[in-house]
This record gives C-alpha cells, structure tokens and sequence, in this order.
C-alpha cells in the first residue's frame, strides 16, 4: 500500500479547493470512490474553468460517454451565452480514442495549449489502460510526462480507485512520486 502521507484524502467540496487552487503547469494524479462524485467534481472545476478562467478544456472520460457528459456539463448552465462558451471551450473524447487511436495524445494536447489563449484543463481518466490490461503501459505513459509542465496547462489524471488498488506497489509508488499531488477524494 502507498505511505499513508503520499496520498491526501479530501472531502468532495475540499478536494474541489484544492484543484481550483492548482497552479499553472500543475499534474496531479486524482483517486475517485464512484462515478458520481467524479461527475460532480468535473461539474464544479470545469464551470469555474471555462466561466471564469476562459480556459479550452479536454476530457477524456472512460466510465461514462462522451454524450452522457456532454449533457451533464450543458445541463449544468441554461445561460444560452454560457451554452455557446461551452461548445467553444470544452471538447469531449473518449478515453480509449484519446490515449490509443491518436497518433501522439501530448502532441495534440500541445497543439490546444499553442492554440489557447487562456490555457488547457485535461482530465483524463486512466481507465483504458485498465480495461485493456495494459498497466505497464499507463505507468510509462504517465512517467512519459513531466511531474510539473512549462506550459499554460493543468493535467488532473483520474483513477477510479479500484483500478488503482489493482496497480502493483512499485507502480502505484512511482505514479505517486511521480505526480506533484495526489488526492483521494472521498464519498460524503
């Protein structure tokens, strides 16, 4: 098991504050109890990033589609102006789709940064790599970017925590050291 003081566990509405208080070039590493707290965590960040920090935002969910989260983001706000900043601002992917059918996933991440005034949010859930057993993959991929970036980007990779108690101890250590945080968000 990880050291207990690697790990921090939050509450829903204080890991939220921690996440809204994460700098520029953040990477975190984000262990979630269920789909819906991970809903509700998104709803919140996102609606602060594109409504008040103007930030381009790219999800990749892999427990819930692409449309189920569109809706649950649009649905969040029914100002028509906030509807449109939405569709300008946020782009949905799958998981599976983002990480392995794309040529170079942090080359297309990159091309949104260069092309961002304000800056990238992505949440990518670590999913597919557990659904098609490729954990030795997620550990190099993750280690394959940097623990902080120099870039206006914010990275929160998510776990649903019974994928990540499958990880092996020295994996789990690694993609805990490697990250700048680590919080385990809690169920109420």
């Amino acid at each position: 098991m990880p050291r207990e003081n690697d790990i921090r566990k939050y509450h829903l509405d204080d890991a939220l504050e921690q996440i809204n208080q994460s700098e520029r070039g953040a990477h975190h590493l984000i262990i979630y109890p269920n789909q819906r707290v991970l809903r509700e965590l998104y709803t919140k960040h996102v609606k602060t990033q594109i409504e008040q920090e103007n930030k381009t935002v790219l999800i990749l969910p892999h427990y819930e589609t692409t449309d189920s989260l569109k809706k649950t983001l649009l649905a969040a706000d029914n100002d028509k102006d906030m509807t449109k900043k939405y569709e300008d601002s946020l782009i949905v992917m799958d998981s599976i789709k983002g990480h392995f059918d794309a040529d170079d996933h942090m080359a297309f991440v990159n091309k949104l940064v260069n092309r961002a005034e304000n800056g990238v949010l992505v949440i990518a859930d670590a999913g597919p790599f557990f659904y098609l057993n490729k954990k030795e993959k997620l550990v190099e991929h993750e280690l394959s970017m940097p623990s902080r970036f120099d870039t206006d980007l914010k990275r929160f990779c998510v776990f649903h925590k019974q994928d990540f108690n499958t990880l092996a101890e020295e994996q789990r250590q690694k993609l805990i050291n490697h990250h700048g945080r680590v919080l385990m968000v809690e169920d109420k």
